[in-house]
């Protein structure tokens, strides 16, 4: 009987990790303070960059685990920036890039992890959040400054991912993220809490779309290629609504003097669209096996 377990559990452990490719990143100090930076310059060939005054701070490796499905070149470039960022670092520098052919295809990176003064003259090589554009401050590791009306910046973003073993069933991930950016924030604490109540607004937001994106998926049924085929196409459909709210709230805060009620009634709203789609607030499992037939 515990054979049996030991089996069922290793088999969920792969079904619910194999959404993703696997990362290791390796800080070169291990107590570092930095913060996150979501931006980061690529070097996909290192005698093309002078790293004579960059500090290297880390390694970062993209795996493969065989039973993937996010494992394009662009995939596992984005796990890598990302998690470069993560660490505090601004430029990633390729060292190894292989395909796999045996039992996989994914694409598989290593890369060195510095952080450099200045990435100017590297914009065509560059990986930030989509939700926020690259400023000149970004290149010089400057803070940014508060938008034109006023407000801290701040982007979020919904990711999905597939996973499960693809033959009995398919699990659906979603992922809410959330980068907000203090910068701009004045000495009012009554404005300090209005900005921290509307980055709140701005990731509920992203929370419904998350899982009214996962409530579409699971509509599809069990049809794999039909599954496999659409949630990228869906995922972003999904962004491109989460941008449109954001821009609408936007808008609103900007042509109304009392933001106060503006937040208030979108915080009304946003926490009604959650309760009705609390039931697919987690994974979300489809079930391919072929119903017999009684």
């Amino acid at each position: 009987m515990l054979r049996y377990l030991l089996f069922w559990g290793f088999a969920l452990f792969l079904a619910l990790s194999s959404c993703e490719p696997p990362v290791r990143v390796r800080a070169t100090d291990k107590k570092t303070t930095r913060d996150s930076v979501h931006y980061v310059g690529i070097a996909e060939v290192k005698s093309d960059i002078d790293l004579r005054k960059a500090e290297l701070i880390g390694t970062v490796k993209v795996g493969d685990r065989g039973a993937t499905l996010d494992c394009r070149y662009p995939d596992v470039l984005e796990y890598a920036c990302r998690n470069a960022g993560r660490i505090g670092g601004n430029l990633l520098v390729i060292t190894k890039h292989q395909r796999n052919e045996v039992k996989s295809n994914c694409h598989v990176i290593k890369g060195e992890v510095y952080r450099v003064a200045s990435l100017e003259g590297m914009e065509s090589r560059m990986y930030w959040h989509p939700e926020r554009r690259l400023a000149k401050g970004d290149l010089r590791q400057e803070r940014s400054s508060a938008a034109a009306d006023g407000w801290p910046p701040v982007s979020v973003l919904i990711t999905c991912r597939l996973g499960g073993d693809f033959f009995k069933e398919v699990i659906i991930r979603t992922e809410t993220l959330f980068f907000p950016d203090s910068a701009g924030r004045g000495e009012s604490p009554r404005l300090n809490a209005l900005a921290l109540r509307r980055a709140q607004v701005l990731f509920d937001a992203a929370e419904v779309h998350a899982r009214q994106l996962k409530a579409d998926l699971v509509a599809i049924g069990p049809d794999l290629d039909r599954l496999i085929n659409e949630y990228r196409p869906q995922t972003e459909e999904h962004l491109r609504q989460l941008r449109a709210d954001q821009a609408v709230l936007e808008a609103e805060l900007l042509a109304n003097a009392d933001a106060e009620a503006v937040l208030a009634r979108w915080e009304a709203t946003i926490r009604q669209r959650l309760i009705a789609l609390e039931p697919f607030a987690g994974h979300q499992r489809i079930d391919l096996r072929k119903r017999k037939r009684s």
